[in-house]
């Protein structure tokens, strides 16, 4: 059974980073018209098969490309797949929630990964069985056809501040605000000096933090030196004493 390590505090501290109310902003999946079935194959073919194997959408704009201008987020560009469903809980409640997601890259970014290399990565870690489907109570699903329930956006230090203002992201941080996450470029590339198990861990950590503050969950802190950091804890700032994690469960 799959443990949480995130220990959620939904408490007025957490008033610069989680803005809004928190609320799961995806149907039920029965309103979805996905059954327990059908989210098993989809998801199993996601895993087979992969996005880069799937048919591109036409871009918002009426044109067919590789990459398309973002209609969500001007200046940033996404792969227009309707990926499959992510699927990795031990179980799938009835009134599981659908969340839709859009990985943007920003265009011109300096040394940024390529819109292909973001929507794998970020595909991974929110489809890994240690992630936040490992209950069973929600999924995530790619979409290039319609506007998503959630952009996660790859952007420059300073297209972060302008993004997550009002929040004081100090051209270092990442965010959620509102509908967006807004990961910093300089952060996916070089982590952080204290951060010390490995970027791909990180990157992980990154991407579950601001995803769990869009999922409705506050701050965290290191309960024991020693342990392993909850995921919600501010990690890119401290460890206090904890080692670094990157995952909601373990």
């Amino acid at each position: 059974m799959s443990r949480p390590c995130w220990k959620s505090r939904q408490t007025a501290t957490d008033a610069q980073v989680n803005l809004g109310t928190g609320k799961q902003s995806g149907p039920p999946l029965a309103a979805a018209v996905l059954s327990a079935a059908g989210l098993l194959l989809l998801a199993g073919l996601a895993a087979a098969q992969g996005w880069r194997n799937l048919a591109l959408q036409p871009c918002p704009f009426d044109y067919s490309a590789q990459t398309c201008a973002s209609d969500v987020t001007p200046g940033f560009e996404f792969i227009p797949v309707d990926a499959g469903v992510l699927l990795t809980g031990e179980r799938l409640d009835p009134d599981a929630v659908l969340h839709t997601f859009r990985v943007e890259v920003e265009i011109g970014i300096f040394g940024g990964p390529s819109v292909a290399d973001a929507l794998s990565t970020i595909e991974a870690v929110l489809g890994h069985p240690r992630g936040w489907t490992a209950r069973g109570d929600l999924t995530f699903q790619h979409v290039g056809s319609a506007p998503p329930d959630l952009s996660i956006l790859l952007a420059s230090p300073e297209t972060v501040d302008r993004l997550c203002a009002p929040l004081d992201t100090q051209g270092y941080l990442s965010c959620r605000n509102g509908p967006r996450v807004v990961l910093n470029v300089e952060r996916w590339k070089a982590g952080v000096p204290h951060w010390d198990a490995g970027l791909e861990e990180y990157r992980a950590y990154l991407i579950n933090h601001e995803v769990g503050h869009f999922l409705g969950f506050g701050h965290a802190f290191c309960a024991k030196a020693g342990a392993s950091a909850p995921v919600m804890q501010q990690q890119s700032v401290a460890l206090d004493g904890c080692l670094p994690n990157g995952w909601p469960f373990r």
